[in-house]
């Protein structure tokens, strides 16, 4: 069989010479080995046959490989037995399913741009007897040692990001689902000669299941959110109904029970372009926090004001943050409510600013309590 053919990728190899060459000018750079050697990922260095001249300890603990030696001059599908390594006529990338293959487009790019490439991959690959699927993040990056280029090479694993992915999917497709159902039912019951106790319930009953719903549509948009795969529907808008929405929403809700939601009026009627979905969830949350931070018989109050070509929205309760809070009140996961809370003011944060070309501050004292104050232009930026 010629060494050249292949149905995808380059066939062509350097003799085991050459690549001994090539590992000890590698090895000879001590810092350079340390340095790959305390990555926890699985790291290689290819050549531009793409055939690998050196390995991290964690790559090779990983694949078990304890006489690297012999291991090298393989390519990548090779050594970590991706089962379609060997069905190309000259081993790894040679093969018509090889086009597919996150990996080998990753290094291939690489080499043909020659900067830094990154993509997801799925690799099929037989471990002890087993066909295992392999969810990696293939990172290659072009290294030059001496007049001789390289191609750096970075694993990661990310199987238990997907997993979590397809789980966090599957329950709220199956809760959105009997949620739809249970409204169905709901919508078809028959209100007349309910007694008047009976027909409130059910009309709270109504109103709890819309905020689930609304609550399912958080969580989609907060996985959204988590890839930056939201997005913007901007329209010209009145402030007002983007108020009296998120406080209808809010004031069912348990946490607005025995709590006064007051919103203070405005005489503008400035419209805003901004995105109406993404903006009331921002207000949404504020008054979720406001509302929790009160005391029962406390209000929350929340306004908007004209000022500067913007449009302020602010929402206020009289409880005071300590600075420890403060300093870190919109990072990712911190919460004073316990462990898989904290997403109400880092969503806030990343909307406003990512999405809508806003800006959001707070302030927070014992004699004003804690105001949230969310700057949109009226006309907004390009970003």
């Amino acid at each position: 069989m010629p060494e050249d053919e292949t149905y995808f990728a380059p066939a062509e190899r350097l003799e085991l010479n050459e690549i001994m060459k090539q590992t000890n000018k590698i090895l000879e750079l001590s810092y350079i080995t340390d340095f790959l050697n305390a990555f926890p990922n699985m790291v290689f260095v290819l050549n531009y046959e793409r055939q690998v001249v050196f390995a991290n300890k964690t790559f090779t603990e990983i694949l078990s490989l304890r006489n690297f030696e012999a291991s090298l001059g393989q390519r990548p599908g090779e050594l970590i037995k991706c089962v379609h390594a060997h069905s190309g006529p000259n081993g790894c990338g040679t093969g018509r399913n090889c086009r597919y293959c996150g990996a080998v487009l990753t290094i291939l790019d690489a080499i043909k741009y020659n900067k830094k490439q990154r993509r997801e991959s799925r690799i099929s690959a037989s471990m002890n007897g087993k066909v295992v699927t392999l969810n990696l993040e293939i990172t290659a990056q072009p290294l030059t040692i001496g007049e001789e280029s390289f191609i750096l090479v970075i694993m990661t694993d990310i199987s238990a990001i997907k997993k979590k992915e397809e789980l966090e999917r599957a329950f709220i497709h199956d809760l959105s689902n009997s949620l739809t159902a249970l409204d169905n039912r709901i919508e078809y019951f028959p209100m007349e000669n309910l007694t008047d106790d009976q027909e409130n319930k059910m009309i709270q009953i109504k109103k709890e299941l819309e905020n689930l719903k609304e609550e399912i549509q958080a969580q989609r948009e907060l996985i959204k959110l988590e890839k930056k795969n939201i997005q913007t529907n901007l329209s010209k808008l009145d402030p007002l109904k983007i108020l009296k929405s998120s406080i209808s929403t809010v004031s069912s809700s348990k946490i607005a029970q025995n709590k006064k939601i007051v919103l203070e009026h405005n005489d503008s009627d400035e419209l805003i372009f901004t995105d109406f979905h993404l903006m009331r969830r921002v207000l949404i949350n504020l008054l979720k926090n406001a509302l929790e931070a009160s005391k029962p018989e406390e209000e929350v109050q929340i306004g908007y004001y004209e000022k500067n070509d913007q449009i302020t929205f602010w929402v206020k309760n009289d409880s005071m943050m300590n600075k420890k809070i403060q300093s870190q009140i919109f990072q990712r996961g911190f919460s004073t409510k316990g462990s898989g809370r904290g997403w109400g003011t880092y969503i806030v944060k990343v909307l406003v600013e990512e999405y809508l070309s806003g800006e959001v501050t707070f302030t927070s004292s014992e004699d004003e309590g804690t105001i949230f104050y969310v700057n949109i232009p009226i006309v907004p930026t390009q970003k």
